[in-house]
């Protein structure tokens, strides 16, 4: 079988098997969206865990006593055939249906999302395949600029989960934190119990551009480093400088200059566009320029 599929049993859903930790606020969205047959997206910025939640969403949904076949879109090769994917999925979900999550549907290439909408069209009249995809931007984004055809956006896009940036969550860092000792106990014996709370009043105000999978990787790191049973301050000021440092250091990546003065405005755009967390509002502001145009620089 192809390394980009993955099939779960029903054994293997369930949430203890994900370590990944989420704002409540997410995990009730989570919650009460997944609960219907209808096709369901996830949207977020990277580091948000999307996969983790499509995970969840299965557990959730409808099919959650059902297998899963994930399918990783990004690796799916150019000149690949789906005869064999659609052939996998009937013969997998031929006697009770499950859910199908096709990650990251945005990185597939034009051909391929127009294969993928014919087997999405077929699986569309069975009524016990529940159907998860995900993507990086926004819908409308990704439509505008090509990244999704409009013609699978109609076949996806029926129920929403759109994931806001970690720094949305500032005020359920310090329940997060609890809830990933906890798991880091469970995982690795870990013996600190907590983050003293001038530490968690740092956590709560850090920006977290990097999101839940950088907020996992100084939690464990700070855990590693800690001779006791709580994280002091200095401890959470020094892991802090090194990852503000460290972003900065990233940001000066420079931007591809080759091409026409219409392309490299183009990647100007969508890169502070990046920074600001998709904010359009932030992104117009920030350069100066008007919604319409805006819109009509990105196309």
């Amino acid at each position: 079988m192809d390394d980009f599929i993955k099939i779960l049993n029903p054994d293997e859903i369930s949430p203890s098997f994900v370590h990944t930790v989420f704002p409540q606020t997410i995990l009730s969205q989570i919650s009460y969206l997944s609960n219907t047959p209808l096709p369901t997206i996830i949207t977020g910025e990277d580091g948000m865990c999307k996969n983790d939640i499509g995970y969840l969403c299965t557990y959730y949904g409808p099919q959650k006593r059902k297998s899963l076949i994930c399918i990783s879109c990004h690796s799916i090769p150019e000149y690949y055939n789906y005869d064999f994917l659609y052939k996998i999925i009937i013969d997998n979900f031929k006697n009770e249906g499950g859910t199908l999550f096709l990650e990251d549907i945005d990185t597939l290439y034009t051909e391929g999302q127009k294969k993928i909408a014919n087997i999405l069209k077929k699986l569309s009249r069975n009524n016990t395949i529940k159907i998860i995809t995900s993507c990086e931007f926004p819908v409308e984004f990704c439509v505008s600029n090509g990244k999704l055809l409009r013609q699978l956006r109609s076949i996806i896009d029926e129920v929403r989960i759109e994931l806001n940036p970690l720094n949305n969550y500032s005020n359920e860092i310090s329940n997060m934190v609890s809830m990933y000792l906890s798991k880091l106990d469970l995982r690795c014996a870990s013996q600190v119990v907590g983050i003293k709370e001038g530490g968690l009043k740092l956590l709560s105000e850090y920006a977290w551009p990097e999101n839940i999978r950088q907020f996992m990787r100084v939690v464990n790191q700070l855990a590693l480093k800690c001779n006791g049973s709580y994280i002091n301050v200095d401890e959470v000021k020094t892991a802090l400088k090194a990852e503000i440092e460290n972003h900065k250091n990233a940001s000066l990546v420079p931007i591809d200059l080759n091409g026409s003065l219409k392309e490299i405005e183009t990647r100007i755009i969508k890169y502070v566009m990046e920074q600001e967390g998709m904010n359009q509002v932030k992104v117009e502001k920030r350069l100066k320029i008007s919604h319409s145009t805006l819109w009509r620089k990105l196309k």
